[in-house]
């Protein structure tokens, strides 16, 4: 019997799990599955609502917004033929770019064809409504519903959206009825369905872009707690409508502007033929016109002011279905989770599967046991205990990606006026989380990509929020470890004779200070945890990578960990990533003797400078070290400017790259001293190989190089590096005979533009791929984007290898898309 979930809590896992027709984001689907508020949005105003990019801050800023108010947003669409609640970054800026005009607007009848043909579609509200209750979401907020349209008497045209607020149990929270449909008309349907229709802090109706109908409100409420509590009669009354919440636009819009430009475009639909589900769209997009964006920035304002709405509509609501055992059961009942004949009895509700969860013993004991036990898959994870190291259950299936590296916590302060040593300085503090490792699979995550974090954390405040944070994201951290915070209860120890206290750790922080004028005063970067990640930590992950498509690392690891990592990778031939982080960490690779093995290096410029000049003083280069060295005296030599390495001599970056390709691909490119290193540890991983739990099925064995289909990919695939210039793009650099050989038409004329050049002695090709152009003025932050571009990269590759490309195999459409993930990052509030 599960004792310690609650009874709303074990019925809503139940839930989740017996209707898997709507997919659920992970911080969705764990919001449900706790009872915690959940609001849902439309994507139709996203589509099809606004223009790009402005679509798409919207669809961010609300989300934010609920965020802000206590509750989780659920943005609602079909994705390639599925239902989803809660989008990634990938699916919102699929919806918001909608190219060639491909996303579909879906109402409720058109769901099932879209789902069954495979399409990407954005809901109305209509059928947001519909995959919200499917969901088990009884909030939902909007900018304005349909209803009936002007000259219905002609044309019997009557939005779906007024027939499901009749039959489906979900609050809309909105600005009013589009003041381009007859709002008198429209009120008198949802009357006749039995729908209740609530003014907000108002006794008229609003009517979307203005805050006067004309027409009465058929009832008012003055607060949220209010809507929350007619939501609860709706429940205990067995009233199976929803509930319309109409709220005052609090940027309302001329209403004389705004009546005249809205009967030009509805005359202009009807002399240009415009009818049925494209004339709203129309005439939406003619109103924005005719009132020179005044229509768009009122529209954005209510939608944000309903969000905020919802949100506290959906807290009040939440605390009411905890309190109220009436409400809470029709709840259930109205939303599926439980049949009125069905029994409600925690330990009679299915489990999935079991799990090895740790178990914290009593504090006289030394250690903590592993037992299995049954439990709920979105039951919460156990607390760790601050006696041993514990590993965080998230998921069980197997992840695309394993990013091993880094998670920090970044302080950051700004002295607001002239700095003054030795005393206190007023300014702000901002904290968030950071660390190249976290940063790659955050935005893995956001991509829609299977992520796991390998990291290590302490068991203090900020260890815990970065899991978390983590979790909420999609991101698997069942492979992090977790270290004791504190001094722990002591320990005998043998050769004293006395009890002495263990070790503590502490999750890495960064904490840097600014001044006014926003250069770094001092910085200190505490990272002794990553010590942590040890041979025996990557050891362990043996066979997760064996069932990965590639796995990432950056420079947070000790060459003893990054070799081991390295060698893993090799004898299980999956891919290995490495992001330098820094141009103190870029040289990792080769201090652990194995840069041979990693096959995509991604530098900036610097660390490309860093890397090429140790391989000159190491003795890596065979052949040009005198046109190496003078290229690197020049670099230099103009080095006292800070902008120079951003500004490199294409034909120098090219050089150079081509340089580092070559000691790469040569299989004597470590240092002597840790070639035995190497051997030894791919002998230890062979012993993993042969141990009572093997690696997976899926793993691929090691075979002998002469023998291995596998091995002759990995010879002709080569190595990648793809170099970082900044507002110039990427320069990427390869094996020629891949490079020369693209995926499509429009790479090959892309290929002509001359922008390629082979190396016939190294046999490499170097490309210089641009990047989006983007305006100054456009930019919102640069910090990130790198580690965005790294993401966008490896979930292309990964979703290439998940449809049967050669695995590791970088393209242009990977390089692009990494690029547009940078784009997007920088352009993003």
């Amino acid at each position: 019997m599960i004792r310690t979930a609650s009874r709303a809590r074990v019925i809503a896992a139940y839930q989740l799990r017996r209707n898997s027709t709507v997919q659920l984001l992970p911080e969705v689907q764990r919001a449900i599955a706790e009872g915690r508020p959940v609001v849902a949005l439309e994507s139709t105003i996203i589509s099809h609502g606004m223009p790009y990019p402005r679509n798409l801050e919207m669809a961010r800023e609300v989300e934010e917004v609920i965020r802000k108010f206590g509750a989780v947003p659920a943005t609602i669409a079909i994705i390639d033929g599925v239902p989803k609640a809660g989008l990634n970054e990938a699916d919102l800026l699929k919806l918001a770019s909608n190219k060639d005009n491909s996303v579909l607007k879906a109402s409720t009848r058109d769901m099932a064809h879209a789902c069954a043909t495979g399409a990407t579609a954005a809901t109305t509200v209509a059928s947001t409504m519909k995959l919200a209750h499917l969901a088990g979401i009884s909030v939902f907020a909007t900018g304005g519903i349909g209803g009936v349209h002007r000259g219905v008497e002609e044309t019997m045209d009557i939005s779906a959206d007024l027939l499901e607020l009749s039959r489906t149990p979900v609050t809309v929270v909105c600005a009013g009825i589009k003041s381009i449909l007859d709002i008198p008309k429209s009120l008198e349907v949802l009357e006749t369905n039995s729908v209740p229709v609530l003014s907000y802090k108002t006794s008229v109706f609003p009517a979307f872009y203005t805050n006067d109908s004309g027409i009465a409100s058929p009832r008012a409420v003055k607060s949220s707690e209010d809507v929350a509590k007619v939501m609860g009669f709706q429940r205990a009354l067995q009233l199976g409508s929803g509930v319309l919440v109409a709220v005052p636009n609090p940027s309302p819009a001329s209403g004389d502007k705004i009546t005249y430009a809205i009967n030009f475009a509805l005359q202009s639909a009807k002399n240009e033929g415009i009818a049925g589900a494209k004339v709203t769209p129309y005439v939406l997009d003619k109103v924005q016109k005719l009132t020179e964006g005044a229509s768009l920035e009122s529209n954005i304002a209510l939608v944000m002011n309903n969000a905020e709405v919802a949100a506290k509509i959906a807290v009040h609501y939440a605390e009411l279905l905890k309190t109220n055992n009436k409400v809470q059961k029709e709840h259930q009942l109205a939303f599926g989770q439980v049949g009125r004949n069905e029994s409600v009895d925690a330990s009679a509700v299915p489990v999935t599967a079991a799990a090895d969860v740790p178990v914290a013993k009593s504090s006289s004991e030394k250690v903590s046991e592993t037992h299995q036990v049954t439990t709920p898959v979105v039951a919460t994870p156990p607390a760790t205990t601050k006696t041993s190291t514990n590993t965080i259950r998230h998921s069980t299936g197997p992840s695309e990606i394993v990013v091993v590296g880094g998670a920090v916590v970044d302080l950051i302060g700004h002295i607001s006026t002239h700095t003054k040593l030795g005393t206190s300085n007023p300014g702000k503090l901002s904290i968030s989380h950071g660390g190249v490792g976290r940063n790659i699979a955050d935005s893995l995550a956001r991509l829609g990509r299977n992520v796991s974090l390998a990291t290590a954390v302490a068991d203090d405040l900020n260890g815990r929020s970065l899991l978390e944070s983590s979790r909420e994201k999609g991101i698997d951290v069942s492979m992090t470890r977790v270290l004791p915070s504190s001094v722990a209860k002591e320990v005998f120890s043998e050769d004293k004779g006395v009890s002495s206290p263990s070790a503590a750790h502490a999750t890495a922080v960064y904490n840097a200070i600014h001044d006014n004028a926003g250069d770094l005063c001092i910085g200190i970067a505490d990272m002794e945890i990553f010590s942590q990640i040890n041979t025996t930590h990557i050891h362990s992950l043996a066979q997760s990578i064996a069932q990965s498509k590639l796995v990432a690392a950056d420079g947070n690891l000790s060459k003893e960990a990054f070799a081991a990592l390295a060698n893993v990778c090799h004898q299980l031939q999956v891919p290995l990533f490495f992001e330098p982080t820094s141009d103190h960490k870029c040289l990792l690779p080769f201090q652990a003797g194995v840069i041979d093995k990693v096959d995509i290096l991604k530098p900036n410029t610097s660390e490309l400078v860093q890397m090429v000049n140790h391989c000159l003083t190491a003795g890596l280069i065979n052949s040009g070290r005198a046109l190496v060295a003078n290229t690197l005296s020049n670099i230099a030599a103009n080095r006292s400017d800070a902008s120079h390495l951003h500004q490199l001599d294409v034909a120098d970056v090219r050089m150079l790259l081509n340089v580092l390709y070559q000691v790469m691909n040569s299989p004597s490119s470590g240092h002597s001293d840790h070639q035995n290193h190497a051997k030894a540890k791919t002998g230890f991983l062979n012993s993993i190989l042969k141990q009572d739990t093997p690696v997976a099925k899926t793993a691929k064995e090691p075979v002998a190089a002469e023998s291995s289909p596998a091995n002759t990919t990995r010879a002709i695939r080569g190595k990648h590096i793809i170099v970082s210039l900044g507002s110039r793009g990427v320069m990427w650099c390869g094996p020629s005979a891949l490079l020369a050989l693209p995926n499509t038409s429009a790479d090959s004329a892309y290929l002509k533009d001359g922008a390629m050049v082979v190396n016939e002695a190294t046999q490499s090709a170097t490309i210089l791929v641009p990047a989006m152009a983007v305006q100054a003025s456009d930019i919102v932050h640069t910090n990130g984007a790198g580690d965005a571009f790294c993401a966008g990269l490896l979930a292309e590759i990964a979703r290439k290898h998940a449809a049967g490309h050669a695995a590791g195999l970088p393209d242009i459409e990977c390089i692009r898309q990494g690029l547009l993930n940078a784009h997007t990052w920088l352009v993003s509030k």
